[in-house]
């Protein structure tokens, strides 16, 4: 009997219809991402040289080599693989409305907010491929405890993520998101009122 009811509860798991799809805006990786992602990738060679002067500091000025505008983006890479807009009111100003756009390259997702009659502001880059970022030696594919060998000052060390997060002021935590010990993508998160 309790066989019976295991199974029809295994059965009734699978067949739930719950979208495994991670959610663009959250900052926690899916169950889904997690199980496509299991398997272990190459760990990058350890380069003392680049890590020279890393500090807390340097990582939350400089962990991206991507740069931080879409014409930026646009000029360095090429058309994005994919993008997508929506739209808010202004927190500040009636009547204004912000645009908030997401774009992706391969490895690499940026989102920006431009308020209406503004600039792009950035407010999230996220890599998952070392050619993005400055520091590869713990970049994907490190293991967490050679980053915190680098780098001890972490502001949060949990399972599935490493932050450092030491700005002056502004919330701007940089995560490094974790799988089995493994660093898998890296992202920053930028204040912006």
């Amino acid at each position: 009997m309790n066989i019976r009811l295991a199974l029809i509860t295994i059965v009734m798991l699978g067949c739930s219809g719950a979208d495994d799809t991670p959610d663009p805006g959250s900052n926690t990786p899916s169950g889904s991402v997690d199980s496509i992602t299991r398997s272990t990738v190459p760990e990058p060679p350890f380069d003392s040289a680049s890590l020279a002067g890393l500090t807390c500091f340097t990582l939350m000025d400089s962990v991206f080599l991507a740069p931080s505008t879409r014409a930026a983006l646009l000029q360095l890479y090429g058309a994005p693989d994919s993008s997508s807009v929506s739209t808010e009111p202004n927190r500040h100003v009636t009547g204004v409305i912000d645009s908030l756009f997401q774009v992706h390259y391969p490895g690499l997702t940026a989102r920006f907010r431009k308020p209406g009659g503004g600039s792009d502001l950035i407010t999230l880059l996220e890599a998952t491929e070392n050619r993005y970022l400055r520091y590869p030696s713990v970049g994907i594919g490190a293991r967490g405890d050679r980053l915190l060998q680098v780098l001890s000052d972490a502001s949060i060390v949990t399972d599935d993520r490493i932050e450092y997060n030491c700005g002056m002021g502004a919330d701007e935590p940089v995560t490094f998101w974790l799988v089995g010990g493994q660093i898998r993508r890296v992202s920053k998160s930028y204040y912006v009122d």
